[in-house]
């Protein structure tokens, strides 16, 4: 087995943090590394669609039919897919409190005669991808938290009367 894996440090709470990578429908709005679907719950079927660029500028795409195997709010989110022992994946999110931020570490652990044989192919592929998601989910996570902290704008001095 080998593993292909990228971490950044998100300035919100672990909870913050899953909260966003828990709403599947949401990734959308945040990143176009990859697009999500199915329910974060244990043994149900999720969908997972990486994307990234080729040498020649295009763009590529795969998508993963996968099940959820691990659920643990505010810890960790893991799911597979691929056919064991020819081409097995497993995916996930890893989440813990660093500071005051939340260290998240997305990985790849890839096995089986197939995953061997384009080791290197895979990692040039992945690496990026899971690279463009973490660092998407850190600036999503961190433009909310100042969206929040903004005066709303219906509130508005009031002019005096003379």
């Amino acid at each position: 087995m080998f593993e292909v894996s990228r971490e950044v440090r998100v300035s919100a709470s672990p909870q913050a943090v899953w909260r966003v990578l828990t709403d599947f429908a949401g990734y959308r709005t945040w990143t176009k590394a990859v697009l999500v679907d199915g329910a974060p719950e244990v043994g149900c079927a999720m969908g997972y669609q990486l994307g990234w660029l080729t040498k020649s500028g295009g763009h590529r795409a795969v998508r993963f039919e996968s099940k959820v195997n691990k659920v643990e709010p505010g810890e960790a989110l893991i799911w597979t897919s691929g056919v064991p022992g020819i081409f097995g994946l497993r995916f996930g999110f890893e989440l813990r409190s660093a500071d005051h931020d939340t260290a998240v570490r997305h990985y790849l652990q890839m096995s089986g005669a197939a995953a061997y044989l384009l080791r290197g192919r895979l990692i040039r592929m992945y690496g990026p991808t899971l690279g463009a998601v973490t660092e998407d989910l850190a600036r999503h996570v961190a433009k909310t938290r100042l969206s929040a902290l903004r005066t709303p704008p219906d509130i508005r001095r009031r002019k005096r009367k003379r």
